[in-house]
């Protein structure tokens, strides 16, 4: 955010000089799970489409430490599905709050994130 450029008056930017910041590689697990197939029109099934799978992602907090790596909800998340192809998701929870019991090492600290993210349209972000 600090290196967008954002108009004094408005505080708004254009999409074209959004800055981003350096991608960083993390280990982790990861789960994407399969595409639905919806249609325009409910009532013949004509013109169908393809919705790609929501994408999990388990890792422990202090590999973020390690890396330096802060995942917050709306960042964005590539993950290679074929040589050179890389498929987009944004994060819709960051897993920051941790519910689940099972999580929890000794009942203060959490062992691992889960954390949610949505399939992103080609024309929304192209990894630049």
């Amino acid at each position: 955010r600090s290196r967008t450029p954002v108009d004094s008056v408005y505080k708004e930017t254009g999409s074209a000089s959004i800055a981003f910041k350096d991608p960083v590689e993390i280990p982790c697990m990861y789960e994407i799970k399969e595409a639905e197939i919806k249609s325009y029109d409910t009532k013949t099934n004509n013109a169908v489409y393809a919705v790609g799978g929501a994408l999990t992602i388990w890792t422990m907090p202090i590999i973020l430490e390690k890396y330096s790596c802060e995942i917050n909800r709306g960042d964005y998340i590539g993950v290679p599905i074929d040589t050179g192809r890389m498929v987009y998701y944004s994060v819709v929870n960051d897993g920051k709050v941790n519910t689940a019991n099972v999580n929890y090492i000794g009942a203060y600290k959490t062992a691992w994130r889960t954390i949610t993210c949505a399939p992103v349209p080609d024309n929304e972000f192209n990894g630049e």
